[in-house]
């Protein structure tokens, strides 16, 4: 009798598992997600920096180099196929260098809409949950979902620009593994939805942040692999300035 007590008990503790999991509060999922990336206090020492990797697309692979700075500067240098480019926002409007766009973007321009969109938001320099109601966001916990087989939060985050994206914490860590949102390429003139996958994550001056970024959408599949993160570095607000020309000091140093 005793015996099938506890394999009765052992199966109410199991079945119950997945419940007790669920009853976490949205606040609470985030400050997880906070604690797992780091903590804000590691991330509020963080002011700057620089990410350097391999980014593949169109089945090439080359050197990348990115820079953020608070609160929102933002610079992404990258070759792709035969043409040298830089994507940035200065704080108050986007510009770039891109030929793969037109020859009329061989030299720095405003970035006409809608490629904007393409730095919108990856010049985020936190989480996307970090203070997303100071930014205008609003987030909702739609529970769990399953990727891969395993147990994941699914929360879906609104944009005051009436886009949204759905973002998969892992249940046991807490970390971002997946995210599916409207994506803007370069050669398509509107949205297209997107699924990104996040994995590789390491620990960078008590900051915790994914070295592997997995982009797939229409017919694309990209691949980020960071190589080296640099915090607090000497980072001038010049690098994010707009040059009148390439030759006057476009390229990065």
């Amino acid at each position: 009798m005793r015996g099938h007590f506890i394999k009765i008990l052992v199966f109410a503790l199991v079945a119950a598992a997945p419940a007790v999991a669920q009853e976490l509060t949205l606040d609470e999922v985030i400050q997880k997600n906070i604690d797992a990336r780091g903590g804000a206090e590691n991330w509020a020492k963080v002011q700057n920096m620089k990410i350097t990797g391999k980014y593949r697309s169109f089945s090439e692979t080359s050197p990348f180099t990115v820079w953020r700075k608070r609160p929102d500067l933002y610079r992404f240098d990258l070759s792709m196929l035969v043409w040298d480019g830089t994507i940035c926002y200065n704080g108050e409007q986007y510009w770039w260098i891109f030929p793969r766009a037109g020859e009329q973007f061989s030299e720095p321009s405003i970035t006409p809409e809608p490629h904007s969109h393409f730095t919108l938001r990856e010049k985020r320099f936190e989480p996307v949950f970090w203070n997303y109601k100071e930014k205008g966001n609003t987030v909702e916990l739609l529970g769990q979902a399953d990727v891969d087989g395993d147990p994941h939060y699914k929360l879906r985050v609104f944009f005051p620009d009436s886009t949204e994206e759905f973002w998969y914490l892992n249940a046991e860590t807490f970390l971002e593994t997946k995210q599916e949102g409207p994506m803007h390429d370069f050669d398509y003139q509107q949205y297209m939805p997107m699924e990104a996958f996040y994995s590789d994550y390491r620990e960078v001056n008590g900051i915790v942040l994914p070295f592997l970024i997995e982009q797939e959408y229409a017919i694309r599949y990209r691949i980020i692999k960071v190589e080296n993160v640099e915090i607090n570095t000497d980072l001038p607000d010049d690098l994010f300035v707009m040059p009148k020309s390439q030759s006057d000091g476009a390229k990065s140093p």
